[in-house]
Order: structure tokens, then sequence, then C-alpha cells
């Protein structure tokens, strides 16, 4: 159940998945991603602050600029490893979660639509 994870929690099937195939999961994971009025992307913290504003302003002010960090957790861990030990996981670890690969690059191609539309990029 931890592969594919993101694809499961935002399809229809919470974690009754067991009558639905990977590509009806991810086809309602995309409609639901795409009917949500917000949603942001770790790596773009800057855009997801500035969308958010553009989105819920009008009575939502911050204290102050968001700082993006360019550093993840999983990064660190990552960047430790020896590049022959990690290899071979990297292409399992795809290789398991390739729904969740293919919903990423759609809620990316989704947020940057969002950030033109709303004339932020």
């Amino acid at each position: 159940m931890g592969n594919n994870r993101q694809t499961l929690l935002l399809s229809d099937s919470g974690y009754d998945c067991e009558n639905k195939t990977g590509e009806q999961m991810l086809e309602e994971a995309k409609k639901n991603l795409q009917s949500m009025a917000f949603f942001g992307l770790t790596e773009y913290q800057n855009y997801t602050q500035k969308l958010f504003l553009k989105i819920f302003s009008k009575n939502f002010k911050l204290a102050e600029e968001f700082a993006q960090s360019n550093r993840t957790f999983a990064e660190t861990f990552i960047n430790k490893q020896n590049d022959t030990v990690q290899i071979p996981y990297l292409e399992e670890i795809k290789r398991l979660n390739k729904l969740d690969i293919e919903l990423y690059s759609f809620a990316k191609e989704l947020f940057f639509k969002r950030l033109k539309d709303f004339r932020i990029v």
C-alpha cells in the first residue's frame, strides 16, 4: 500500500483499491487534482505561495515572504549514498511508483498552467 501512495490517496478508491486498475485510479486522481481549488509543489515553494495568495488573497495576509528551501530530507539521504548502491534502488522505486510519477508529471503541468492563468509566470 506504500507504492503509488499519492495516486491512491487522490483517487476515489481510498484504501479499497482491489476492484480498480492502477490506470483507473490514476485517471480519478488526475480528475480530483484538477478539481481542487489549490495545490502546490514543494520544489516550487515561492510560486506555490504566490498562487495561494492570488486564489485566497481577499482575506489572507502573510506576515512575510516565504523562504524557498532548495534541500529536502530525502535529497540529503540520497547524496550520502554510494552511486553504485543508489542506482538499482532508484530504478526499483521508479518501477514501483510508476503511477505516482505520472501523476506528478500531470500535477506539474497543471500547476504551471495555473501559474500562467493567474499571470504569475
